[in-house]
């Protein structure tokens, strides 16, 4: 049998507004004014998540990462040309997603040529990739070991506490970080390495003691990350 356009598509990620904007030749500008007139027709919020990007001019302005459901909403209102472009579009960023899934490799070299767009280091790029591989292994875990709602938050800051003295607001606030923006994004090779240092000795240790539940995963990452600090300190101190 074959599959319509919306079963095809199922596992596309979607794409931003500024895509959309860049894909179909319209304003940005008409395309926020777009999806907020389906929005006030009642139209789903889940299929446009609300953002910010910078722009030129190192302003925040305001944008949509639209699901491919809401793509495919969006592009029901536009004359067949556009419909059109817009579909090839999510076409083939579904060929791509299945190209990574077969290939792993070329997900890993989107990834290293993303940030290298940014202006970012092999060394940068190397701490920052296997650092997102330990910190799915610590979130595994707290889940595993029965962290819910906002124990998540409170292992986070359990890790970025002892390293940065701060939560992970505070670090955004004193770096000028947008909401949106990824935080990890913003630090130093030598940060990220410390970072997931501290959990990765936070995942053994929370298997080694068997803690259960926010409060007990909260004390153990708390006490993983300041071996971590102190151990950082001491090396810089000279001590070691």
């Amino acid at each position: 049998m074959k599959k319509n356009i919306n079963e095809t598509l199922m596992g596309t990620s979607g794409m931003s507004s500024i895509e959309v904007a860049n894909v179909t030749g319209k304003q940005h500008a008409h395309i926020l004014r777009d999806i907020r007139n389906l929005l006030d027709q009642g139209v789903a919020a889940s299929n446009f998540g609300l953002g910010s990007y910078m722009d030129a001019n190192q302003q925040v302005r305001p944008c949509y990462n639209l699901t491919a459901k809401g793509c495919l909403i969006l592009a029901s209102g536009y004359n067949p040309i556009l419909r059109e472009k817009i579909i090839n579009r999510l076409e083939e960023l579904e060929k791509q997603r299945i190209a990574e899934e077969i290939n792993p490799e070329l997900s890993a070299n989107k990834f290293i040529n993303q940030y290298k767009k940014k202006g970012k280091s092999d060394r940068w790029i190397a701490a920052r990739f296997e650092g997102i591989q330990k910190r799915h292994a610590f979130t595994d875990t707290l889940k595993d070991h029965g962290v819910h709602g906002y124990g998540y938050s409170l292992c986070t800051d359990a890790i970025y506490k002892p390293l940065f003295g701060k939560t992970a607001k505070g670090i955004r606030e004193e770096r000028n970080l947008t909401t949106n923006s990824n935080l990890r994004d913003s630090m130093s090779a030598v940060e990220l390495g410390a970072t997931m240092l501290a959990e990765l000795l936070a995942t053994e240790r929370l298997e080694v003691e068997h803690a259960m539940g926010n409060r007990q995963c909260y004390t153990n990452t708390m006490i993983a990350s300041k071996n971590v600090a102190k151990a950082i300190d001491n090396t810089r101190k000279g001590i070691l």
